[in-house]
């Protein structure tokens, strides 16, 4: 199943139950809660070798953050594509992949913002790309 159809599917079950009238905020906070959730569960996992309880807090968020995006309008697999676009240039290859692991962010994030132009630049120039596809 594609990520949009199972957001599809998440989307239109979530329609049906109160548990999902929120606001953004309300939901953003509700993923903070479910966030500690998979912390403890990963802690758990970590004693007793079973992830189910992990795999269902994944859920838990996915499922979150699937309404949190049709509500504010973004499609998540625009999101994540933009993400891995930004940390590219954010965070090259040859950068992170040559001596101390520190000095290699610290020197990849001055890159990008002086090359760049940071975060700002770098949205108004991936949603020139995305307008001209």
């Amino acid at each position: 199943m594609s990520i949009e159809s199972m957001n599809r599917k998440v989307v239109d079950s979530n329609a049906h139950r109160k548990h999902f009238d929120k606001t953004p905020e309300e939901l953003a906070k509700h993923i903070v809660e479910e966030a500690q959730e998979l912390v403890f569960e990963i802690q758990e996992a970590l004693i007793t070798s079973n992830a189910f309880s992990v795999a269902g807090e994944i859920g838990d968020l996915y499922i979150l953050l699937a309404q949190l995006c049709e509500d504010l309008g973004i499609r998540p697999e625009d999101a994540m594509k933009m993400k891995v676009m930004r940390n590219q240039y954010k965070y090259p290859d040859y950068m992170m992949n040559n001596g101390d692991k520190a000095e290699a962010i610290t020197m990849s994030k001055k890159f990008y913002e002086k090359v760049i132009g940071g975060d700002q630049a770098f949205s108004h120039a991936y949603l020139d790309i995305l307008s001209e596809e």
